[in-house]
């Protein structure tokens, strides 16, 4: 006798919460957002009204089900879609598991080591979600984070600011916060601080409280930039380096890419003194890529960028155009035919998604470093 297998995982359809603001009436919309993995379709209903909004529709295949987080947001047909809920007790089940977040705090000896942190967390599918560097240097935050660290405060100044052995300068020795995301979050982090030694320097609370705490004081917590573009006096010195900005895209880190990007940057000589991750919005993006309004993948950049988080770095050079050689050119084809060693050669998928936005003007470098870093990381 045939049987018919019936499948009732709830991979089948997941169901969220949704809210959208609508810019014309100005007003929040709610809807209950169906999401169909298998094959990437979508659909929407106005949970007030219950009127459909959105029949079944096939979704970008740069969307998967990982992109559908508590707190995120996905681009639909270019419109932004927050989720703020489960939509059902099955989906809440199945996906709550992944969405387990951790931090992981580096003390200055840790910080060059970042990129292989984060590999570390990457290489066991945890998602980097949020980053900040930052020098703890006054009283106040040197009691708190002693607080945190349940240590004693002259502990605190001893390993937030003690200098590296490689570096001549105390603003050098930044410390690094990062939030990760994904099962077994916590289990996965608190294994660092048992690697080899190049890994220690690293601080991973271990229960929820304490997870809430850092997030509260290190992640939220407006901070002195600690970016080094404005320490430029002497424009006609021709020794002194140059500072541009590099932006790690969405798709590249939720391809858990990022360690190996900034691997790369590293390996060819470049260092980098200053790193935020950020989750842009649509205004923010169409702000900053102001410049290349009027080319036709202008929406598409704009999609791209607000779609997940991203990672700003400030890079020092000899040169902006140094660097921007390095990074490859705009189209990943070209780059990978002309220039293979490129990054965005060997991490690009295509124009939209090429890896990384980088600064292309020396003039611009410090627009670019500014908004980031001072104009983005104050709000």
């Amino acid at each position: 006798m045939r049987t018919t297998k019936v499948n009732t995982s709830p991979l089948e359809k997941l169901s969220f919460i949704a809210e959208y603001f609508d810019p014309q009436p100005q007003v929040t919309k709610k809807y209950l957002l169906r999401y169909y993995p298998e094959s990437n379709d979508i659909e929407m209903k106005d949970i007030n009204t219950g009127r459909k909004f959105l029949s079944r529709s096939k979704l970008s295949p740069s969307l998967s089900v990982k992109d559908f987080v508590i707190g995120g947001r996905v681009v639909i047909f270019s419109r932004d879609i927050e989720l703020v809920d489960y939509g059902d007790n099955e989906t809440r089940f199945f996906m709550q598991p992944s969405s387990e977040t951790c931090i992981a705090f580096l003390l200055p000896r840790a910080v060059q080591n970042v990129e292989n942190i984060i590999s570390y967390c990457e290489n066991r599918r945890l998602t980097l979600v949020n980053m900040k560097s930052f020098l703890v240097i006054c009283n106040e935050d040197v009691s708190a984070v002693a607080g945190l660290l349940q240590t004693e405060p002259a502990d605190v100044i001893k390993l937030c600011n003690k200098k590296n052995n490689d570096s001549k300068k105390e603003e050098d020795n930044y410390c690094i916060c990062m939030e990760f995301r994904g099962e077994h979050a916590v289990h996965i982090l608190s294994q660092i601080e048992y690697q080899d030694d190049e890994k220690s320097g690293v601080i991973v609370p271990s229960t929820c409280e304490q997870v809430d705490a850092f997030k509260v004081f290190f992640l939220e917590k407006k901070w002195n930039s600690i970016a080094k573009y404005k320490n430029i006096n002497n424009e006609d010195d021709k020794n002194q380096e140059e500072y541009c900005c590099c932006v790690i895209k969405p798709h590249a880190i939720k391809s858990y890419l990022a360690g190996e990007i900034i691997s790369n940057i590293k390996s060819r000589g470049f260092k980098i003194t200053a790193m935020q991750a950020f989750i842009m919005d649509r205004n923010r993006a169409t702000e900053f890529y102001e410049v290349y309004k009027g080319i036709k993948e202008y929406h598409e950049m704009i999609d791209e960028i607000i779609s997940g988080p991203i990672l700003a770095m400030e890079i020092a050079c000899c040169s902006v155009d140094e660097f921007r050689a390095h990074v490859g050119p705009w189209d990943v084809e070209v780059a990978q035919k002309l220039h293979p060693t490129s990054i965005r050669a060997k991490f690009g998928k295509n124009t939209i998604q090429n890896a990384v936005h980088c600064t292309d003007l020396t003039q611009e470098a410090g627009n670019e470093l500014s908004y980031f870093f001072d104009i983005l990381s104050d709000e």
